[in-house]
């Protein structure tokens, strides 16, 4: 009887373990100033809406994985803006999926773009259109952990006025976190009931 209580542990055990990383969380922070630009007014503020998307290798190109849909930006210099959601998308579970982001917005009059940090990218001396699509990282728990910083920069000519950041947290599932509670309290009464 022991033996089975032992083997019964071990097996709710090892069917949680490969799903305690199910999910993933996507949080965005978007963060203006402190200080303005000299040439911009201090009551300008920064309105856009932030996209992700997962490309497949030799897939059919970046697909939006927004679910829900983040409200509009609306901050002013020295304020941030906050959104995390969990992708809807079926290849995050393996990692195989490369994850995306764009922004495209205006400050006051100006059209602002999301770019990657100094060094990485230069500057076009015109607003892309569309907004840049900025490569992240692996989307998926079995990819590397991602926190990946980069420019808020707005025009008429290129002006770093914010910044931006990505980062990207596992998520356990509940119910497999219980089954591996369940295991390990069968193999402590199992190994109790032994002594």
């Amino acid at each position: 009887m022991r033996r089975w209580i032992c083997l019964l542990g071990l097996l709710i055990i090892f069917s949680a373990t490969p799903a305690l990383a199910d999910s993933v969380q996507i949080t965005l922070t978007i963060a203006l100033g402190p200080q303005p630009p000299p040439i911009l007014p201090s009551d300008l503020t920064l309105t856009g809406t932030p996209v992700f998307y997962s490309e497949i290798p030799n897939g059919n190109g970046p697909q939006s994985i927004m679910s829900p849909t983040p409200p509009p930006i609306d901050i002013g210099f020295g304020g941030s803006y906050v959104f995390t959601f969990q992708p809807t998308d079926p290849c995050f579970g393996d990692g195989s999926c490369q994850l995306d982001f764009s922004f495209g917005g205006m400050l006051g009059s100006f059209p602002t773009f999301a770019f990657p940090l100094p060094g990485l990218v230069g500057f076009p001396e015109a607003g892309p259109t569309p907004p840049p699509i900025l490569p992240v990282g692996s989307l998926g728990p079995e990819g590397p952990p991602i926190d990946v910083l980069g420019q808020i920069v707005a025009y008429d000519s290129p002006v770093v006025v914010g910044a931006w950041e990505i980062t990207m947290t596992n998520v356990p599932e509940p119910s497999p976190l219980l089954l591996l509670g369940a295991g390990l309290l069968l193999l402590v009464a199992a190994r109790r009931s032994l002594a």
